[in-house]
């Protein structure tokens, strides 16, 4: 995931309580399990455990 670093991202996310969400993030750094990234949509920062992201996909812009 290191490789993302500073880009955005569309991921499938399942937290501890075994909800899921689709969520549009900024990866700002990797550390050891986690994500710390910026929400998109709610521009706050948050942490994501790798391996709860189900599904991802580098989010690029039309020109």
């Amino acid at each position: 995931m290191e490789k993302y670093i500073g880009r955005s991202l569309e991921v499938i996310y399942m937290d501890k309580k075994k909800h899921f969400s689709h969520r549009r993030i900024k990866i700002r750094s990797v550390n050891g399990e986690f994500i710390e990234a910026i929400c998109l949509a709610s521009n706050q920062f948050r942490k994501f455990r790798i391996s709860n992201i189900l599904s991802y996909q580098v989010i690029t812009h039309a020109k």
